[in-house]
């Protein structure tokens, strides 16, 4: 699982997150450093100090949308169709490709990744899509953009279902509202939100595994619900921190998962 590793966009919109510093979460309310359980130094093991509760969620709630502008954000479903249910339909096996001439018309566009010219989320009243563009598609795509263009190829990366080449993209119009589902202990499953996207919080509760040469992959617990949680080691994820996160639902099978390529996706509280 290494193809992703590559897509961090806080490289290019926050200078610092590519340093390779491990973030300090000093004064972060989902972090509290262990205490040993006397006053020996024998080198006894420590037992950790509960960290904050998480559930509690962030003080400024309902503020904050990852890289989707806050006045765009609403819960109302769309209701236009757009074509993005023939590009799912038209999905093939894991691991193999499609082509095909599939129009898109007013699409909305819910979110991006690196680069967002290549990398971006869309939706309709039928579904949510996703792109992994070999060429670039326009000189800027940002959430909230209503687009149409032509899909030529779609492929499964391991379950993930994303357009991989388009022809005659063209922006209609911005500034349109982006739905985001509240998904605070849902147990999300993409055969059903696969790609739409989601705003939730919880607590990093377990390492899982490493999930190519630069990531890893951890246990998300939000709501009493869990969801597999990938990040480039370089954010500086532990074990106990409380995450905020919008995202889309993504999937590498078997496994449904947040893979935030994207840091603007999360934030410590």
């Amino acid at each position: 699982m290494t193809r992703r590793s590559f897509k961090v966009v806080g490289c290019f919109f926050l200078l610092a997150a590519c340093t390779g510093r491990a973030p300090s979460h000093t004064g972060e309310t989902g972090w509290t450093p262990d205490t040993d359980t006397d006053d020996t130094d024998t080198g006894d093991t420590d037992t950790g100090t509960p960290p904050a509760s998480c559930d509690e969620g962030p003080s400024d709630i309902g503020t904050w949308f990852g890289g989707i502008d806050p006045t765009l954000v609403t819960s109302d479903a769309y209701t236009n169709d757009a074509g993005v249910a023939a590009l799912v339909a038209a999905a093939p096996a894991d691991g193999e490709e499609a082509t095909g001439t599939f129009a898109v018309s007013g699409a909305t566009v819910t979110n991006v990744g690196y680069p967002p010219t290549k990398n971006f989320w869309f939706a309709d009243a039928n579904g949510a899509m996703r792109t992994y563009l070999y060429e670039d598609a326009a000189t800027e795509v940002l959430p909230g953009m209503i687009v149409n263009f032509t899909a030529t190829t779609i492929k499964n990366y391991f379950g993930e279902i994303e357009v991989t080449a388009v022809s005659d993209f063209e922006v209609v119009s911005s500034g349109n509202p982006v739905q985001v589902v509240e998904a605070l202990g849902a147990n999300l499953d993409y055969a059903t939100q696969g790609r739409q996207m989601v705003h939730t919080y919880g607590q990093i509760t377990a390492f899982i595994e490493e999930c190519g040469t630069t990531s890893s992959c951890w246990t998300f617990t939000h709501g009493g619900a869990d969801i597999r949680f990938r990040i480039s080691n370089e954010k500086g994820i532990i074990e106990g921190d409380c995450v905020e996160v919008v995202a889309p639902v993504a999937s590498y099978t078997p496994d449904t998962l947040f893979d935030v390529g994207n840091w603007d996706w999360m934030r410590w509280y």
